[in-house]
C-alpha cells in the first residue's frame, strides 16, 4: 500500500497534464465554429467578351462559401445547362460567379414576348451597335442591278417589321458580296428578333435587311 501511494504520488503531476489536456480538448471541440456552408455555382472558365453566347466549354461548377454568394447566381447542374446559349452582359473573367444580370435572362426563345415568333436575320456589320432589348424596323432595300448598283428611292424600300424586338445574337462572316461584280465578303451580324407571326416568313426569306431604331 504504501508503495502504491508513493508511485501516485510520484505520477501526479503526468495526471494532472493528462487531465488538463482532456480538457483542453472538450473545450477547443466545443467552441469550434461549426463548417461554412458552401455551394456549387456556375463560374466563367475564361475572358469572355460582352455580348457573346456562352458554350459548355465557356463555364464549369465551383465551390463558393455560401455566404458570399449572390442570390440570383446560377447554381449547380441545372444552372450549369442553363447557362448554356445565355449572352453575357458584361466582360466576364476566369472564376466569376454567374448572375441573372450578368448573362441575361434566359434562352432567346423564352425572351420573345407572347404572341411572338423569333427569327434570325442577317444584317450589315453596322448592326454590332444593336443591343439585347432593342427595338428596330426591319426594312428591305431594293435589290442592286447587275452593276451592283441600287436606287435612291424610299417608295422602293418596304417595312418588312415594325418595332422587332432583338434578342441574343451571335456574329459571322457572310459568304457573299455585295453585288454580283463584289469579290469582297461582307461582315454580317446575325440577330435573333421577335416579330409577329404575320412577318416572320418575309423576314425569314429576305435577302438584304436594314434596321432603325424605333423607341
Amino acid at each position: 500500500m504504501h508503495s502504491l501511494r508513493l508511485t501516485l504520488w510520484r505520477l501526479r503531476f503526468v495526471v494532472a497534464a493528462i487531465c488538463a489536456g482532456l480538457g483542453v480538448l472538450v473545450l477547443a471541440h466545443a467552441l469550434r465554429p461549426p463548417p461554412v456552408p458552401t455551394t456549387e455555382v456556375v463560374v466563367a472558365m475564361r475572358d469572355l467578351a460582352p455580348g457573346g453566347v456562352l458554350t459548355a466549354d465557356d463555364v464549369e461548377l465551383a465551390t463558393r462559401q455560401a455566404s458570399t454568394v449572390p442570390p440570383t447566381a446560377l447554381r449547380g447542374a441545372d444552372g450549369l445547362d442553363e447557362a448554356v446559349g445565355r449572352e453575357t452582359a458584361v466582360l466576364l473573367t476566369p472564376g466569376q460567379v454567374l448572375t441573372e444580370a450578368l448573362v441575361g435572362a434566359g434562352r432567346p426563345a423564352d425572351l420573345a414576348p407572347d404572341d411572338t415568333v423569333v427569327v434570325p436575320v442577317r444584317l450589315p456589320d453596322t448592326a454590332e451597335m444593336l443591343h439585347a432589348g432593342d427595338r428596330v424596323d426591319l426594312l428591305a432595300p431594293p435589290e442592286p442591278d447587275v452593276l451592283g448598283a441600287g436606287t435612291d428611292d424610299p417608295e422602293d424600300t418596304e417595312v418588312l417589321a415594325r418595332g422587332a424586338l432583338v434578342l441574343p445574337r451571335t456574329t459571322d462572316v457572310g459568304a457573299s458580296g455585295s453585288g454580283l461584280l463584289s469579290s469582297t465578303p461582307e461582315t454580317t451580324t446575325t440577330l435573333l428578333v421577335a416579330v409577329s407571326p404575320s412577318e416572320a416568313p418575309a423576314l425569314a426569306t429576305a435577302s438584304r435587311l436594314a434596321a432603325v431604331f424605333v423607341p
